[in-house]
């Protein structure tokens, strides 16, 4: 009889793990990831909103749209970067952009992972070192 009591406990765990989902935020220098329980039902599609800071956007997209493009071909989810509208006259630039990443939930999560990933494999600009440093 034990064992059929753990086998509805191992469903009810894995109903609970199928609830869970990770919410994304920027903190620091990289993407977090919160798991909350989801409210509702499972979307087959899933998109989420993340503000990054705007020094950090070209990273992303990388050059000639290299690292956008691999992020988009790992987790076959889609990055849409918001152009944050010009700043008017004594206006300052957007310290933030908008970035859309949209996909399967797991989709999602893979892209978020894959921009940690990109930004671990670039020094930031205030480390000391490198062959840009000259005596000035």
């Amino acid at each position: 009889a034990a064992a059929g009591s753990s086998a509805a406990a191992e469903e009810e765990e894995k109903k609970r793990r199928e609830r869970m989902e990770c919410k994304w935020s920027w903190s620091g220098d990289r993407l977090v990831a919160e798991v909350v329980e989801r409210k509702g039902p499972k979307k087959t599609v899933r998109e989420i909103q993340l503000m990054f800071p705007a020094r950090k956007v070209g990273v992303i997209i990388g050059k000639g749209g290299v690292n956008i493009k691999i992020i988009e071909g790992k987790s076959q989810a889609k990055l849409q970067i918001h152009k944050p509208k010009p700043a008017g006259p004594g206006e300052e630039e957007a310290s933030e952009v908008l970035v859309t990443v949209k996909g399967t939930p797991e989709a999602v999560d893979k892209a978020c992972e894959t921009i940690n990933i990109i930004f671990a494999q670039r020094p930031p600009p205030s480390a000391g070192g490198g062959a840009r440093s000259g005596s000035a």
